[in-house]
C-alpha cells in the first residue's frame, strides 16, 4: 500500500510525529513517502492509497500555508485520507494541555471537497513552542510531554493500520468561537505577530532565520544584514528557536506600538463608515449611502491595514536600526526563554 504523509512543522514536533507515524506504517508493509511542506511546495500528481496531512495547530486551525497546500492536492476520487495535528501538551496525566479546536474538522472538509474519504482525524500534545506567550518546557517536563505525544502519534498510526473510522468533533459552541479566532489570526493576526519579532545585539547576520523560515518571510537588510520580517509570517516561531545566537526576540515595544496603531486605525475605519450617510446630498437616499458604504468599507480596511504593516513598519525598522534606540526596542521578556527544537528532528534549512 502506498502512503504519502504531507506534513508541515514549525519547531519539529509535527515532523517528529509524522516520522513516527510513517515508520510505524512502513514497518507494517506500507510504502511510505514523507513530504515536507513549506510555502513553495507543490503537491504531487499521484494519489496514493492513503493520504495523511499533518500540521501543528496555530490559533485553533491549520497554518495558512498548509490550508493552501491541501486545497491543491489532486482529486482523491474516493481514496482514503487522515488528518493529524499537534498542539500544546501537558506532562500532567490528568490534563490534555492545548486544544485542537475546529482545525481538524476544517481540514477534513477541505480534503472531502477534494474527493478524499477522510476516515481518521486525531491530535497529540507536544511541548508548546508559541514563544510570544509561553516559555517552552525543557528538561524532564519536556521529556514527559514528548513521551505522551509520541504515544498519541503511535496510537494514531495503529488506528490507521486497523482501518479504524474515528472523526474528531469539538461541538457547535467551540467550533463557533475557535473558528472566529482562527479567521482573525490567519488574516491580520499572524502578520501583526510577525512584525513584533526583532533581532537583538547578538545578531551576527548569519541568515539562519531567513533560511529556516518556511514562509520565505525574512530578508536581511541594511548594514550587517539585519533580519526584517515581512507580511507572510505564519507565526510558527521557527526563527526564534533556530537562531544559533539566541538573538531573535519578541519586542514588547513593537507589540504595543502595533496594537495601539491597530486600535487607532480601527477607530478611523469605524468613523469612515458614516462618511456617505453624513453627506447632505445622500441623506435622502439611504439605500445608496448604505450601498456605497458596503462597497468601500473593505477597501478602506485593507488600505489602513497595509499602512500599518508597510509604511509604519518601514519607519519602525529604520528606528530599530539606530544605536540609540536598538536596546529599547530589543529589550524582551523572551530573552531567557528556552530555544526549543524537537529532539531527533533536523529542521530544514534552505541553501
Amino acid at each position: 500500500m502506498k502512503t504519502i504523509v504531507h506534513y508541515f512543522t514549525g519547531s519539529g514536533n509535527t515532523g517528529r510525529a509524522a516520522s513516527r507515524i510513517g515508520r510505524r506504517l512502513g514497518e507494517a508493509g506500507h510504502a511510505v513517502e514523507l513530504r515536507y511542506v513549506d510555502t513553495s511546495s507543490v503537491p504531487p500528481r499521484e494519489v496514493p492509497d492513503l493520504t495523511v496531512v499533518a500540521y501543528p495547530t496555530y490559533s485553533w486551525a491549520a497554518p495558512s500555508l498548509v490550508r493552501r497546500y491541501a486545497k491543491k492536492l489532486p482529486p482523491g476520487n474516493g481514496s482514503r485520507a487522515a488528518v493529524f495535528t499537534t498542539r500544546g501538551g501537558s506532562c500532567d496525566p490528568g490534563r490534555e494541555g492545548g486544544f485542537a479546536g475546529q482545525g481538524l474538522e476544517e481540514m477534513e472538509r477541505i480534503l472531502r471537497r477534494r474527493g478524499y474519504d477522510v476516515t481518521l482525524t486525531g491530535d497529540a500534545g507536544y511541548p508548546d513552542t508559541w514563544v510570544q506567550a509561553v516559555n517552552p518546557p525543557s528538561g524532564e517536563e519536556a521529556e514527559a510531554i514528548l513521551s505522551r505525544g509520541d504515544a498519541a502519534a503511535d496510537a494514531f498510526a495503529q488506528a490507521l493500520l486497523e482501518g479504524r473510522r474515528s472523526l474528531y468533533r469539538c461541538g457547535a459552541f467551540h467550533t463557533a468561537w475557535s473558528r472566529t479566532v482562527a479567521e482573525l489570526f490567519r488574516g491580520p493576526g499572524r502578520r501583526m505577530m510577525g512584525k513584533t519579532f526583532i533581532a537583538d545585539f547578538r545578531c551576527t547576520g548569519c541568515g539562519v532565520c531567513a533560511r529556516a523560515c518556511p514562509a520565505f518571510n525574512i530578508t536581511l537588510e541594511g548594514a550587517g544584514g539585519r533580519p526584517r520580517w515581512g507580511l507572510r509570517c505564519e507565526d510558527c516561531c521557527r526563527c526564534f528557536n533556530a537562531c544559533p545566537e539566541k538573538a531573535v526576540q519578541t519586542s514588547p515595544l513593537l507589540l504595543l506600538i502595533h496594537l495601539a496603531s491597530f486600535i487607532a486605525l480601527t477607530a478611523v475605519w469605524v468613523k469612515s463608515l458614516g462618511f456617505f450617510s453624513s453627506r447632505p446630498f445622500l441623506r435622502k437616499h439611504r439605500a445608496l449611502a448604505v450601498l456605497l458604504t458596503l462597497k468601500t468599507a473593505p477597501a478602506t480596511a485593507i488600505a489602513l491595514f497595509l499602512f500599518q504593516l508597510v509604511a509604519l513598519d518601514g519607519l519602525l525598522f529604520r528606528l530599530t536600526g539606530k544605536e540609540s534606540l536598538s536596546m529599547l526596542f530589543s529589550w524582551s521578556y523572551t530573552r531567557p526563554f528556552t530555544r526549543y527544537r524537537a529532539p531527533g528532528y533536523k529542521l530544514p534549512l534552505r541553501k
